[in-house]
């Protein structure tokens, strides 16, 4: 079972979870990257994932297990990480990009993000066999809502990157941009509530800033709304006002899931440490009631309830 981490803070009731990237000249609090941390951290769920990948396709899967996350992270792929990638079942994988700037490169770092994502996802000896070798298809998207001149939707190619331009390109990898700024009205957003959500969510910490309001400032009014007009209620409200303290810690999305593979790991141990106090607890009472004491006593001696006692002795009968 997952494990969510929180840091907590008392002064405030609830407000997103996220990663804080370091600054250079703080002179605020929150994370100036809120955008990108929320994203990610919001995409980190099979059911969004889902969500996403039917509004992008057309397609109307109803089956989270289909969805394997596999986005690019840790020490392994420091120089190469990605926002979003992720599988739906071996047909297809999909590549996603949230960018607040305009870049034409696209294609070039989702090519190279493509090709490692494929070598944790292979068998890579089977490439020297004589058989052909299927691969989920890629699908890649770059999702937008910086605040320059953006067009509604743009395709990007990899073969435009080339310099010797040719009629029909040897290789070709297609990323198509989609400006998600509620102001552009892209369909997808109608498609994928969460999507839509999140842009409402961005769009109003951007409006309180342009207003004159600090990010801190901003970012809190907008929490406090979105909750209590169910804009991604789940997401801001399911772990109350442990949630708040993530916008203000220097912490990354990488030390969010080490801290969760730390916990998953202690629970594990206590777990065990749990089922071993259980068998000498039965073990004790077991000994007791070879004794012919009476089931208070057992209770009384084994600080343990009547239900135990009889677990016990129907164990003992059969």
């Amino acid at each position: 079972m997952p494990v969510n981490y929180f840091l907590h803070n008392n002064e405030y009731d609830s407000i997103i979870k996220g990663e804080l990237l370091r600054e250079e000249n703080i002179t605020y609090s929150t994370n100036r990257n809120i955008k990108d941390t929320v994203f990610r951290l919001l995409m980190d769920d099979e059911e969004h994932l889902l969500s996403l990948f039917n509004a992008l396709e057309g397609t109307q899967y109803k089956e989270k297990d289909l969805i394997r996350i596999n986005t690019l992270k840790g020490a392994l792929f420091s120089k190469l990480q990605n926002d979003l990638s992720f599988s739906l079942g071996e047909w297809y994988l999909s590549i996603v990009e949230h960018q607040s700037t305009i870049t034409e490169n696209a294609p070039i770092r989702q090519l190279l993000y493509i090709a490692r994502i494929w070598e944790q996802l292979l068998e890579l000896k089977k490439l020297y066999r004589g058989k052909l070798l299927k691969v989920p298809t890629p699908r890649a998207y770059l999702l937008y809502n910086g605040r320059a001149d953006f067009p509604m939707q743009k395709v990007y190619r990899l073969s435009d990157a080339f310099w010797a331009q040719e009629s029909e390109p040897p290789m070709e990898l297609i990323v198509t941009a989609i400006n998600i700024n509620l102001d552009k009205e892209h369909p997808l957003l109608e498609k994928c509530p969460i999507l839509k959500e999140y842009s409402i969510f961005i769009a109003r910490i951007r409006n309180k800033m342009a207003g004159g309001k600090n990010r801190d400032i901003a970012v809190k009014e907008t929490i406090r709304e979105c909750i209590e007009e169910g804009i991604l209620w789940e997401f801001l409200n399911r772990h109350g006002k442990e949630v708040y303290s993530m916008l203000f810690e220097e912490i990354t999305y990488e030390d969010i899931i080490q801290i969760r593979v730390e916990e998953a790991v202690e629970d594990a141990v206590e777990e065990s440490l749990q089922q071993g106090r259980l068998e000498k607890t039965k073990s004790f009472i077991q000994n007791l009631l070879q004794r012919n004491l009476s089931d208070e006593d057992i209770c009384a001696l084994a600080e343990c309830d009547r239900a135990l006692i009889d677990e016990v002795r129907n164990q003992k009968k059969g």
